[in-house]
């Protein structure tokens, strides 16, 4: 009964309720940190699938896509907002519109 009494006066105490709100803005921040994803570094076959093997010109790094190359994000779906993403494309010496589906 002692244990009891002693739980309920901590939820009534304001620093609990502050820790818990803070604990919470924690985690929730944790989830929203920012991805970086180099397409052709040693790395990328992690979250990539259906892409050309990996090539360099210059300092940058890159693969060929086919029609089926995906790349998949783990952990980041329907995140609390919007979520801004930016791609460096090329199509090579082709003029065609590329396609890309967020």
């Amino acid at each position: 009964m002692a244990h009891l009494v002693s739980a309920l006066r901590t939820l009534r105490e304001r620093p609990f309720w502050l820790a818990l709100l803070l604990g919470l803005i924690a985690i929730a921040a944790a989830y929203q940190r920012p991805m970086f994803l180099d397409v052709g570094s040693r790395t990328d076959a992690l979250y990539t699938s259906g892409f050309h093997d990996p090539e360099e010109s210059g300092q940058a790094t890159f693969r060929w896509t086919t029609a089926s190359s995906t790349i998949t994000l783990p952990g980041v779906g329907k995140p609390l907002g919007s979520m801004p993403v930016t791609l460096q494309m090329s199509s090579g010496s082709r003029n065609e519109p590329v396609e890309v589906e967020l």
